[in-house]
């Protein structure tokens, strides 16, 4: 393990961050930078994430590499739970084997970062709120929890609150849902509380996040939208396992709802079409506004969407 899974900057910064938490007993209110130099940063949640590895460990770094391990087996379940729920036990044997040995995917799981668990939670968010879309209220809380707890592992986190805006129509209109949604409130504050108020101690004129924003934020171009639009769907290339077939990524989503409404069209399938869409278009046309460097990863929050498509 200790010679299969990288350990560089990141992995040191989380090191240190362990050490200090474990041994020092010191408690930090932020995480990892968000982007670099940017003077954002994500919630601590992950750092006391690696903190308990490093403390089974005895602060050896191989607790790097067995977090990551950790993290991929989440990822395992993840997949095969959500596709079961959504499609058949059948369609979740066959998402786990094609991710399972895709050699992007194992790249990916085997480096100790945060960003591993953008794919996983995004993929629970997205069927929490398909079950709320669908009348069941009670799943709100739970939804809040992983929305908050995003925020503790990447800054792309900003693009659920948005997607979470425009499923509002189609929340249950009960009383119930007004009670899960004052539930909610503290499950969601509970992970963001920390940095923001770090954030807010910050002795400046101008927050970092709205700095950052100002100055890289250009506005809405349907010019840049074609631009991105190979990186808007650049999840479905890993799945396509040849550079040859990767135009198919540009027609994979029409196709399937396509053949998933051919027998029959209802609220329920329209829904869910209707997230899948927004899974896609939000931090499509969300990074067509930034100006700053774009990485791939970034579109990963619809990473298993593309798989179960």
């Amino acid at each position: 393990m200790d010679t299969r899974n990288p350990f560089g900057y990141d992995q040191v910064d989380n090191a240190w961050a362990a050490k200090n938490i474990v041994v020092d007993h010191q408690l930090t209110f932020i995480g990892m930078p968000a982007k670099a130099n940017s003077g954002i940063y994500i919630g601590p949640a992950y750092y006391y994430f690696i903190a308990f590895f490093y403390w089974l460990t005895n602060l050896n770094p191989i607790a790097s590499g067995i977090a990551a391990g950790v993290t991929s087996i989440f990822t395992f379940w993840v997949i095969f739970f959500v596709s079961r729920k959504m499609f058949s036990k059948e369609v979740a044997l066959i998402a786990v084997i094609i991710n399972t040995f895709t050699m992007q995917s194992i790249a990916f799981d085997r480096v100790q970062v945060p960003i591993n668990f953008i794919p996983a939670i995004s993929l629970l968010i997205f069927y929490f709120l398909y079950k709320i879309i669908q009348g069941n209220a009670k799943y709100i809380p739970i939804l809040a929890l992983l929305v908050g707890f995003f925020f503790n592992i990447h800054f792309t986190a900003i693009f659920f609150p948005i997607i979470i805006a425009l499923s509002l129509p189609f929340f249950p209109k009960k009383k119930e849902t007004i009670k899960y949604f004052l539930i909610a409130i503290p499950a969601f504050l509970i992970w963001v509380l920390p940095s923001t108020i770090s954030e807010f101690q910050k002795k400046t004129d101008y927050s970092s996040f709205g700095s950052y924003l100002e100055l890289n934020y250009h506005g809405f171009h349907l010019r840049r939208v074609f631009q991105l639009a190979e990186d808007g769907l650049i999840q479905f290339n890993m799945y396509l396992f040849n550079e040859k077939l990767n135009w198919l990524k540009f027609v994979s989503i029409p196709i399937f709802f396509l053949v998933y409404l051919y027998k029959s069209v209802s609220r329920k399938k329209l829904l869910f079409c209707y997230l899948v869409i927004l899974w896609f278009i939000v931090p499509w046309f969300g990074f067509a506004t930034y100006s700053g460097e774009i990485t791939d990863y970034y579109f990963s929050i619809n990473r298993f969407i593309a798989l179960m498509i």
